[in-house]
Order: C-alpha cells, then sequence, then structure tokens
C-alpha cells in the first residue's frame, strides 16, 4: 500500500516486531495510540530484552561464538 510509505520508523518497526513476537500481536492488534514518546520507549525497551534474550539463547545453544574488534 501506498500509505505504509508514511507509517514512520517506530510504527514500521511495530509491524516488523508482530510479525515475529505472537504475545505482542495480541497487544498491537488492539486500539492503542504509540504517539507518547514514553510508551515508544517502554516497547522498545521491551523489545531490546527480548531480542538480547533470543541472541544469548542461540549463542549458548551453539557453544561458542566469534567476536571481531
Amino acid at each position: 500500500m501506498i500509505r505504509d510509505i508514511f507509517l514512520g520508523n517506530f510504527k514500521e518497526l511495530c509491524k516488523l516486531y508482530v510479525k515475529s513476537v505472537p504475545r505482542f500481536k495480541k497487544i498491537h492488534e488492539q486500539h492503542v495510540n504509540y504517539t507518547s514518546c514514553k510508551i515508544q520507549d517502554e516497547i522498545i525497551q521491551l523489545s531490546c530484552q527480548d531480542i538480547n534474550e533470543i541472541i544469548s539463547n542461540e549463542v549458548f545453544n551453539v557453544g561458542f561464538f566469534c567476536s571481531y574488534v
């Protein structure tokens, strides 16, 4: 849709996050206003925690990792 071009970064991020986090999808489908900076910051913080947990679990399951500096 042409309208999707104008959603903005935060709303695009929410659409992407909905695809991978079922519990976020339930909340996102409700009529909620995301314009508050406080709410946006909280959602970003929760997303970061989930992403860190996913990456940590993947590294733990592999058993090793490599870091380049």
